[in-house]
């Protein structure tokens, strides 16, 4: 018997379109919940009062428009929960760009503008957000007394490899249903073809061998590039458009074009440059 016949195929075809138009990776998204409620499970309900797959107190399930009470919408299907997870992580588009970050806007969603590096410390025992902190002494394993964005990946990372049996019994363990759960997203193809440029709207870095520029793609066909100055600065150059040509994100600039294959890899983007006057080269790319 399947370890997830609780989840369905379009469970994970839901998955992937919305990672698609929130602009993260599906794999992403699933390990935080699968830490959140222990194993991706519809109907987790935290003794602290935390709900569904993504583990949403009961303003958020509000917020995001669910008019029932949250003990009924944890009745519905982890298919079904999707399109009220989607509305609340969707006030963040383009900002969800690790495993780290993702957690971040269930544990401390005000953080998000003020707190971006690995190391920034999002709660602490002395504060800043004391309660937060007290809520979740188990992302503090080492007990220094703050949490940082960083943390939360070391538990995700910690859930989807662990040896506890989980909820559906027959001996299973978390690791073997997280294993399960990769394998079915990886045979479930995404259907929002329209929505891939949300994947990599925002600003990227891109290099040749020898040089190094940033990319700020919009949402409107447009494109630019430039350079950071000394303090960090983009400083615009010059603009471009892109477009979906198959299984290719096209870019043309006054000068040249360019061809990515997809779909898009976040952390490490290959691409060819052609230019009007001499030969091709190849760049890489990431997502900043």
């Amino acid at each position: 018997m399947s370890l997830t016949d609780d989840l369905s195929d379009e469970f994970f075809r839901g998955v992937r379109d919305m990672s698609m138009r929130l602009g993260c990776l599906p794999l992403e998204l699933l390990k935080v919940w699968f830490s959140e409620s222990i194993g991706i499970f519809a109907g987790a309900k935290n003794p602290a009062g935390a709900y569904g797959i993504n583990q949403m107190i009961p303003s958020r399930i509000a917020q995001a428009g669910y008019r029932g009470k949250p003990d009924d919408y944890i009745k519905l299907s982890a298919e079904d929960q999707l399109p009220y997870v989607e509305k609340y992580y969707a006030q963040w588009r383009g900002k969800l760009t690790s495993v780290g970050r993702l957690y971040q806007v269930n544990y401390v969603p005000g953080t998000i503008d003020t707190v971006t590096t690995p190391d920034g410390v999002l709660s602490g025992k002395d504060g800043p957000r004391k309660d937060a902190y007290d809520g979740n002494p188990a992302l503090d394993p080492p007990h220094k007394g703050t949490i940082t964005i960083a943390d939360l990946e070391i538990a995700a990372n910690a859930a989807v490899n662990s040896s506890a049996k989980y909820r559906g019994g027959g001996g299973a363990t978390l690791k073997e249903r997280w294993e399960e759960i990769v394998g079915r997203l990886a045979a479930v193809p995404a259907t929002a073809a329209s929505t891939v440029p949300y994947l990599f709207v925002g600003p990227w870095q891109v290099d040749s061998d020898d040089e190094s520029w940033i990319y700020k793609f919009g949402t409107d066909g447009k494109v630019t590039w430039g350079e950071k100055d000394k303090g960090g600065k983009f400083v615009p150059k010059g603009t471009g458009t892109w477009m979906i040509d198959g299984d290719q994100l096209k870019l043309k600039w006054l000068m040249s074009e360019e061809s990515w294959t997809l779909p898009l890899a976040l952390r490490g983007q290959g691409g060819e440059v052609t230019p009007n006057v001499g030969p091709k080269y190849d760049i890489t790319a990431k997502r900043l």
